[in-house]
């Protein structure tokens, strides 16, 4: 059977292919008809035997095939053969087609697909017939550009959505009832909301502050209906109520040529507006701190010559902003003739030299009101070294020169009286530099006061080895103290000779009542100091021997008889007394005397510990205090070795003496729980017993006696 038969017969199968299958025409009956048909359409047409291998089909034959089934494939000759011998390997990369051509040889039911051969690598939009049983015919077109364009453009519609999706910005669609369509994650990441959260529902509502809702509904309006791309700016809130502050751009969504709805771009610039916020924070405090310090500041560009002048240089000439313009000769006007000349001098040198330069001069304006200024300025140059560019300022100084004057006549009125003051002060800063030193300084230390001022410790160096702890200890904290302190302290002079100071130091306050430091009067009270020592002595030592007297003796030993009472501990006193002292002074003399008790003296402090006492009671009595010892054994053993050290020969003038002593011993609490009068007559009392019992030697006291 033919191809033409073939379609006769399966011509009332082909009624119900679809518009774009081939449609044959049951009134086209002619034979010669049909072949026109078959041989000048423009689709490709090819009339097949299906094979099978039970009830899978394997392979087909090609019957009839049209010239555009040439045209499209490239294939030809191929009546009669095979399609695996055509296109090797077909079966395994379009098993589609075998399984198609199959079931409509076998069904009978047209079907209609498309599918990419990769072997001719075409694709293929295919409708395909049951003519007879066991066939089909296959009409086809070649629809590669189609769906290469549909790539490109589902590829183009895909990085479109990625850059949407990814960009930085935030971008939001919404339809003409201002409903979301989407969202960008640019966009959840700003608002908190989810793409999900937010579609279909009103974004003014959602997203727009409420007192910012007509503004930005009535510019969306706006853009909808004239079309304009707008930029504007306003405030949003996220999902957790912060605000952030957005700068738009809207575009028309346009579909088919009707306006669908709005795409707004949009820009977080929170940051951006709150340095803008900064910026004008800080341009105010500027214009507030010129107008508070009175300092103005300038510029001007040498390149187009323009000056400027900050509010502040206006206010201090007198001149009106909006009808002056800033110049030089506006500048100098303002400035005293007499100093005129060496305004321009500064500028001038300044340029020449490439240095800053500052300068004091006045200002005579038009009240005749006279003002100090500080002008001071410096040139900036470009990368050639051509000079593009001064800046400056100019500072009100009416009042500092004005309180300088001032400090200056003050200060002449202090340092008159000052300086001839009798005692060494000074002014020492919060941070331990010497402010002031009075020269009277010299006279008491040997240093003069620019020594001080260049070491600052000398202050603390010049002070005695022994009083040094002392000092530091007062110091500790004395900077920033309010306290007033008085202490008396040895300092070491200049040559090496010893003084005392009187040292008071009170704190020094600012007129705002801030800490400025100390001032600090010494005074030198070595002579008063000399008398008090020696009148010390006079009241406590004995004058021939330098010992304590009897009175710092019982002071002694009251103080040792407490402590031993408090501490449960044992203490003793002993009585001494020289054994025929009157014989050496009734035939050698006073003289001889007196060096004989110095003499004894010093061997019996040679004899005892540090802490026990020496005292001369009277005459040729001597009295030791020892207020701590383990047992009375340990007086006797202290008595032994006095009256062992008095056996060794004094050699006085060309006279050797021999010394012979009488020692009684009392011991708390053995002599009983007396007082230090009681104990010092038992004392008195063993030393008479010792003199009984044959001289130089020592006995305790005992209720015996």
């Amino acid at each position: 059977m033919d191809f033409y038969t073939a379609t006769e017969k399966g011509k009332s199968m082909t009624e119900n292919i679809e518009s774009d299958e081939v449609r044959f025409d049951d009134r086209l009956t002619s034979a010669g008809l049909y072949r026109s048909l078959f041989a000048n359409m423009q689709e490709g047409m090819a009339h097949c035997q299906m094979i099978y291998e039970g009830d899978q089909p394997i392979d087909f034959v090609y019957l009839d095939v049209n010239p555009a089934f040439e045209k499209i494939t490239g294939l030809t000759q191929v009546i009669g053969k095979r399609v695996t011998q055509l296109i090797p390997g077909i079966r395994q990369a379009n098993p589609e087609l075998f399984a198609i051509y199959g079931r409509v040889a076998k069904s009978s039911i047209p079907e209609h697909f498309e599918t990419y051969l990769a072997s001719l690598d075409i694709s293929f939009s295919v409708s395909v017939f049951c003519p007879a049983p066991g066939e089909f015919v296959a009409v086809f077109n070649d629809v590669s550009a189609q769906k290469h364009l549909e790539i490109e453009l589902r590829e183009a519609k895909a990085y479109a959505e990625s850059l949407i999706e990814n960009a930085n910005a935030m971008v939001v669609e919404l339809d003409l009832a201002g409903k979301v369509v989407a969202l960008n994650l640019a966009g959840e990441q700003m608002t908190g909301y989810t793409n999900a959260e937010v579609v279909g529902r009103s974004w003014f509502e959602l997203i727009m502050p409420r007192l910012r809702y007509p503004d930005v509904w009535a510019a969306y309006k706006q853009t909808a209906v004239d079309g304009l791309q707008r930029t504007f700016e306003n405030p949003i809130l996220t999902q957790h109520g912060e605000p952030r502050h957005i700068r738009w751009h809207s575009s028309r969504r346009i579909r088919r040529n009707t306006v669908v709805g709005t795409v707004l771009f949009g820009i977080d610039i929170t940051e951006l507006k709150k340095q803008e916020e900064q910026l004008r924070e800080t341009q105010w405090q500027l214009e507030e701190a010129e107008r508070i310090a009175h300092i103005g500041s300038w510029s001007h560009d040498l390149v187009t010559g323009a000056i400027n002048w900050s509010h502040e240089i206006f206010r201090l000439l007198r001149l009106d902003p909006r009808t002056t313009t800033p110049s030089h000769e506006a500048y100098l006007e303002k400035v005293h003739p007499e100093d005129r000349e060496m305004v321009r001098k500064a500028q001038i040198i300044s340029l020449h030299h490439r240095m800053p330069y500052e300068l004091t001069h006045r200002l005579l304006l038009a009240d005749n009101t006279l003002l100090y200024v500080h002008l001071s300025g410096e040139t900036r140059f470009n990368g050639e070294g051509k000079a593009n560019r001064a800046v400056g300022t100019v500072q009100d100084v009416t009042l500092q020169i004005s309180n300088e004057q001032e400090l200056r006549s003050s200060e002449e009125r202090f340092r008159t009286i000052a300086d001839f003051t009798y005692d060494w002060e000074y002014w020492r800063g919060k941070d331990g530099s010497i402010i002031y030193m009075t020269p009277s300084c010299e006279r008491i230390t040997g240093y003069a006061p620019i020594e001080f001022s260049a070491n600052p410790l000398l202050t603390t160096q010049i002070v005695h080895p022994d009083d040094l702890d002392f000092y530091e200890k007062h110091l500790e904290g004395i900077d920033e103290s309010t306290r007033e302190e008085n202490i008396d302290f040895r300092i070491l002079r200049k040559d090496g000779a010893v003084r005392w100071i009187a040292h008071g130091c009170r704190p020094v306050f600012t007129k705002d009542h801030v800490l400025d430091g100390r001032r600090v009067c010494n005074r030198d009270v070595t002579e008063r100091k000399e008398a008090e020592e020696r009148a010390n002595r006079l009241a406590y030592f004995d004058s021939l021997t330098g010992l304590p007297n009897r009175r710092m003796m019982e002071d002694r030993l009251n103080i040792g008889l407490t402590q031993a009472v408090r501490h449960g501990r044992s203490m003793a006193i002993m009585f001494l007394d020289l054994d025929n002292f009157k014989t050496v002074n009734d035939t050698l003399g006073h003289h001889i005397g007196d060096e004989l008790l110095r003499n004894v003296a010093q061997r019996l402090k040679e004899a005892v510990r540090s802490g026990d006492t020496v005292a001369r009671s009277g005459g040729d009595e001597f009295v030791v205090v020892l207020p701590e010892i383990s047992r009375p054994e340990d007086a006797g053993s202290v008595a032994e070795k006095i009256l062992a050290t008095l056996e060794q020969p004094i050699a006085v003038s060309a006279h050797q003496l021999q010394a012979s002593v009488s020692i009684g011993i009392a011991v708390y609490p053995v002599a009983g729980t007396d007082d230090a009068q009681a104990l010092m007559q038992k004392a008195d009392q063993a030393m008479y017993a010792a003199k009984r019992a044959g001289r130089h030697r020592y006995r305790f006291f005992d209720h015996a006696n």
